[in-house]
């Protein structure tokens, strides 16, 4: 079973050495300055109202993080989360758990997000 908790500066020597390993993986096709990654964690795990960094956990053991963004759309007339970044330590990877991230992130005041994709793709899934 998945849990989520708030990060906390505390969680500075936990969460830095993951972001490191996203930013040196393919999913960015370019550095990230340090000084960045260390005021997106602050602002992450602080106070900032539209960044929000959390742990995933697995059955009580540490399987990952994400950092949520969030704002007002026009467009949809309320709130809009965007994942900025998913990250799954190996060995919780190929087992389905972004999958269940999506399904089950708690985003305060919001239903559960919608995962698979566009609603006009094959197998996708209406916004919410």
């Amino acid at each position: 079973m998945l849990t989520f908790r708030d990060m906390t500066l505390d969680d500075r020597d936990t969460v830095l050495p993951m972001v490191d390993a996203f930013y040196r993986s393919n999913a960015v096709d370019h550095p990230v300055p340090r000084e960045i990654v260390e005021r997106s964690f602050l602002a992450a795990a602080g106070n900032e109202p539209l960044l929000r960094g959390t742990l995933i956990f697995e059955e009580g053991r540490l399987a990952g993080y994400l950092y949520v963004t969030l704002c007002y759309s026009a467009e949809v007339g309320g709130t809009c989360v965007f994942i900025e970044e998913v990250y799954l330590l190996p060995e919780f990877r190929g087992r389905g758990l972004g999958r269940q991230v999506l399904d089950l992130y708690p985003v305060p005041g919001q239903p559960p997000l919608p995962s698979g994709g566009h609603p006009d793709e094959p197998g996708g899934r209406p916004s919410v």
